[in-house]
């Protein structure tokens, strides 16, 4: 009788946090290219505060996210595999090739789901899953880890390596002789600066008489970010940077192999 073994499932873990560390040092490199110019454009009564990236990140950036998503989706659809061992005692299981693990946006599709996906597993093994759904939690699925790693990993796989951009996380201006000047900032959550285009950052308003002087300085705080994802997530969500939702996303599916791992006695 075959047993489960989870173990190959913290490897791919592991290995995504390796890819997540290259995500990362691949951004930094370029960002210490001081890769973003910042404009000044001056109009009759404000001045408009621009920037724009010099150049779009590089291709490995992308790459290395993709080798990412793809060791986790894999991890998650490996604990289901397990799982059905666990159920079957078989190994390859009964149904193997419909094996995948279901994310739903809702209790119907999930049902769906689970009589196309699930029907070789125990009852309690597919209300242990249907408890992972992202419909269980108040933010549904646009706050909820696992729909994102699923969302990410499809569009990947079956479109376009993602885009990355620069998340604007707080604009600091050092204004010679614009002192009083009214400051009104971008949202320094939704702004992202690109290549494409000029992206507006802020607009300043002199007090009358008032005009700017050689020394002006900004400084732009900003993190490397993929737009379709930090964008649509809910707000309670995307206030957390790439680096640690990629981070929350391999310690939820270590601890949900860590679970299932335990309850199969594996």
């Amino acid at each position: 009788m075959a047993s489960p073994d989870f173990t190959e499932i913290l490897h791919r873990v592991d290995r995504a946090g390796r890819h997540r560390a290259e995500v990362i040092d691949l951004a930094s490199t370029h960002h210490h290219g001081r890769p973003i110019d910042t404009t000044f454009d001056l109009g009759d009564k404000a001045i408009r505060l621009l920037a724009q990236a010099r150049d779009p990140f590089p291709i490995e950036v992308a790459l290395a996210f993709s080798d990412w998503a793809h060791q986790l989706r894999a991890a998650l659809d490996a604990i289901l595999y397990q799982l059905a061992v666990k159920d079957s005692g078989q190994n390859p299981p009964p149904g193997e090739s419909r094996l995948q693990y279901p994310l739903a946006t809702n209790r119907a599709a999930f049902d769906r789901e689970a009589r196309r996906r699930l029907k070789h597993l125990s009852t309690v093994s597919i209300a242990a899953i249907e408890r992972t759904q992202p419909y269980n939690i108040p933010t549904k699925e646009h706050g909820h880890a696992l729909w994102w790693l699923h969302e990410v990993a499809r569009i990947d796989r079956h479109r376009l390596a993602h885009e990355f951009a620069w998340n604007v996380r707080g604009v600091q201006l050092d204004l010679r002789g614009l002192a009083g000047a009214q400051v009104d900032d971008c949202d320094h959550t939704l702004t992202y600066v690109t290549h494409k285009q000029k992206t507006w950052l802020a607009t300043i308003t002199p007090p009358p008489g008032a005009h700017p002087q050689l020394g002006s300085s900004v400084a732009v705080v900003t993190w490397p970010e993929i737009p379709r994802w930090h964008s649509a997530a809910v707000p309670s969500y995307r206030q957390y940077g790439l680096t640690d939702r990629m981070t929350n996303v391999e310690e939820l599916i270590h601890r949900m192999a860590q679970y299932f791992a335990e309850r199969a006695g594996s």
